[in-house]
């Protein structure tokens, strides 16, 4: 990342036509930036390729540390026309009783939640929103946006970035084709 980061900086210091006066210095700092980009994509793939989720585990932890908290703030935005800084302040105050607490967000009783959020505004929940709230599994179901977790939106993802690499793909042996012929070309040239 630092190599890259003073690549950058050396272009950008570097006056319009004096690009020969870096090119030295330039190079080897461009190499090392490479090479060491390929290495973390190398790490990365053989992370993802190997890796093994233990869902009774993930299950356990959803669970825990507040992780849906936000789904709070959104559902009170959402369905109480509450600002959307009001609800997030509220729910950071739920956030923050809960860890004081030494509870999890499932330990709260509807009214003790009630009485929280009445702190700063007149809304009530209901139990069952309450359940939703807490739940991961609706957490990622009601996030169907564009980028969002819900599992039809990261199939579409996927298939997208299929298609984006297919394409990539088709275009980069198109540009080695050429790159071949032009060195064919300049090898048997004749003077």
């Amino acid at each position: 990342m630092e190599r890259a980061l003073a690549a950058i900086n050396m272009i950008h210091n570097t006056p319009f036509g004096d690009i020969v006066d870096t090119e030295d210095d330039l190079q080897p700092h461009l190499y090392r930036a490479f090479n060491n980009a390929n290495r973390v994509l190398k790490l990365m793939y053989a992370v993802i390729t190997t890796l093994r989720v233990n869902k009774d585990h993930l299950k356990k932890m959803t669970e825990r540390s507040c992780i849906t908290i936000t789904e709070l703030a959104d559902t009170l935005a959402r369905e109480y026309n509450i600002s959307f800084r009001k609800s997030h302040k509220i729910a950071s105050y739920l956030s923050t009783q809960t860890i004081q607490a030494k509870k999890e967000l499932k330990d709260w009783e509807i009214q003790d939640i009630n009485h929280m959020i009445n702190h700063f505004v007149d809304a009530t929940l209901t139990s069952k929103q309450w359940k939703k709230i807490i739940s991961p599994e609706y957490f990622v179901r009601i996030r169907n946006i564009q980028g969002g977790p819900n599992p039809q939106e990261v199939k579409r993802m996927i298939l997208q970035r299929e298609e984006q690499l297919a394409h990539s793909k088709w275009n980069a042996q198109q540009i080695k084709a050429k790159l071949n012929k032009n060195k064919e070309h300049l090898v048997t040239y004749q003077l």
